[in-house]
């Protein structure tokens, strides 16, 4: 009877360390996958694609920081961390005041420059733009990473005032006077949406008188761009502006 019962015991001893073993395989086996997983596809800059092998893209955010309105560049890199090649296709603008240059292949376990050509003459203040890269390895499978580019734009040339107000039905003019920051300018060039705003340069460059005809605007409501060019020390300039008519008033604001 004794014999029986160690006989038993012996029996649940060794099945108590089996199922403990297993356990511990187990378990092991779960937190190395999560270890693989956590060590390769971690952070915001890799993207995963179907492949299993992740594309690293850094950084996906570019802040530029205090630019002026002219052409900025970006750089990121793209890391193909598979063993596939991967070829990079038309990436997706958001606008096209970007142009992206980068090489068409990259090769296993190598990177690639991309740059990022970014026309913000015109602009003014905090502005955003998003380009999406795109590519596929070399068994047709796909895989997009945006790249978001961040820039508080500061305008080489200021108009003041900024909001001028004519009266609908009366032809009137006003003066804005431009200033570039202790830089000489020219003004060069006036574009117009409409011809009821023109623009006369004052002979001695300092400011410029905008016209409104109201017999030439024959709508109730509407808007008209404008766009100016100068000649800086540094280069051309432009700035936009826009004419808002809303009943009776006409008000011109100015974005740089």
């Amino acid at each position: 009877m004794r014999k029986t019962v160690k006989q038993v015991m012996q029996l649940i001893e060794s099945r108590r360390a089996v199922i403990f073993t297993l356990f511990c395989v187990i378990y092991f086996s779960f937190w190395l996958s999560e270890c693989k997983r956590y060590f390769s596809v971690s952070g915001p800059s890799i993207v995963t694609s179907s492949i299993g092998d992740p594309v690293l893209v850094h950084p996906m955010t570019i802040d530029l920081g205090s630019v002026q309105d002219e052409v900025v560049y970006a750089k990121c890199h793209v890391t193909n961390r598979s063993n596939l090649t991967v070829s990079m296709l038309d990436p997706i603008r958001s606008c096209g005041c970007t142009g992206v240059q980068m090489g068409s292949i990259i090769r296993p376990r190598e990177s690639e420059l991309v740059t990022i050509n970014w026309d913000l003459r015109g602009r003014a203040g905090s502005m955003r733009t998003q380009v999406i890269l795109r590519g596929e390895t070399s068994d047709r499978k796909s895989f997009t990473v945006p790249v978001q580019i961040i820039a508080d734009v500061t305008p080489r040339v200021s108009v003041t005032p900024k909001v001028l107000y004519f009266t609908a039905g009366k032809s009137e003019s006003s003066v804005v006077f431009p200033t570039a920051n202790g830089q000489e300018l020219r003004f060069t060039r006036f574009v117009s949406s409409h011809r009821s705003i023109s623009v006369a340069n004052d002979p001695t460059g300092k400011y410029l008188t905008i016209a409104f005809d109201a017999t030439a605007w024959t709508k109730d409501a509407g808007k008209v761009n404008l766009r100016f060019t100068f000649d800086l020390e540094d280069g051309k300039c432009v700035v936009l502006m826009s004419v808002h008519i809303r009943g009776p008033t006409v008000s011109i604001s100015t974005s740089v």
